[in-house]
């Protein structure tokens, strides 16, 4: 699709699943192939459900340089659950999954160009469990659209649970404790 701001600029859509019920994915690999240069950005995979989703021991990367990220997304409101547990990601990760539990556990996340994960402030989760993970990335975790945006009201009762994270510092993947 055409960006409106560069009408010589197209999104880059790699793959779309779309499910209307509960999804699981298991040992899944998906690689998404070089973005065109004139992509405006890319979304390697989008992954649209309602109900629970548990993305379990799958690998998600995309070739090349550009920048680029995996969604997980809802059509609404609802009460499911995300879960992504034991994977490893080449670019970030955009969960949209207004309203639910996301569950990120055991996965390493690594885009050199963006953040690690990018919670939309906009569409909180019920709650945010980030746990026993490893990143790379210019902002581990992003709330909003700038580092420093301000979270809308809708975040204040948002249960949120970081714990022993880990952060790539360099290339040679060294892994070091976050001290943020």
């Amino acid at each position: 699709a055409p960006r409106p701001e560069n009408p010589k600029k197209f999104n880059f859509h790699g793959m779309e699943l779309r499910c209307p019920r509960n999804l699981r994915l298991a040992g899944l690999q998906i690689a998404a192939p070089n973005a065109d240069p004139d992509a405006g950005f890319s979304i390697a995979a989008l992954i649209v459900a309602d109900g629970d989703v548990i993305i379990e021991s799958c690998r998600m990367s995309m070739a090349g340089e550009a920048t680029g990220r995996f969604d997980f997304a809802s059509w609404g409101k609802h009460n499911g659950n995300l879960w992504i547990r034991d994977c490893d990601f080449n670019r970030h990760i955009f969960p949209l999954m207004h309203g639910s539990s996301v569950v990120i556990e055991r996965t390493r996340i690594r885009d050199d160009q963006l953040e690690a994960i990018h919670l939309y402030p906009r569409t909180p989760p019920r709650e945010f469990v980030f746990r026993n993970n490893i990143t790379h990335g210019q902002h581990g975790l992003l709330y909003g659209m700038l580092p420093n945006e301000a979270l809308p009201a809708e975040w204040t009762d948002v249960p949120i649970l970081i714990a022993n994270a880990r952060a790539l510092d360099d290339d040679a993947g060294t892994v070091h404790e976050r001290k943020d």
